[in-house]
């Protein structure tokens, strides 16, 4: 998910707005590399642009907020989450 604001502020419950994000890419690679090197499976990734066109990785979220990325996305994440759990566990090295 994109954040936009007028200000520097660009959280969700603050005011910002939301709107889906290419999940290709470069950003996407960052953040699920970011997730990973912390040992996330489920994180929220912030990352910035820098003049240059080049991103950053600002934090990793282990708690993120859903309601925002599941207005901007449509995506239901509590079913995805569970989805993903599910074929884990149904996995026979997952024990």
């Amino acid at each position: 998910m994109i954040r936009r604001s007028d200000g520097w502020v660009t959280n969700i419950f603050q005011g910002a707005d939301g709107e889906p994000a290419d999940p290709t890419g470069a950003p996407a690679d960052y953040a699920v590399r970011a997730a990973a090197a912390v040992g996330a499976d489920y994180a929220g990734v912030d990352l910035i642009e820098d003049e240059d066109g080049r991103f950053l990785v600002l934090e990793v979220n282990s708690m993120p907020a859903w309601k925002g990325l599941q207005t901007a996305t449509g995506v239901d994440v509590a079913a995805a989450l569970a989805g993903d759990l599910a074929q884990k566990l149904a996995r026979p090295d997952a024990a």
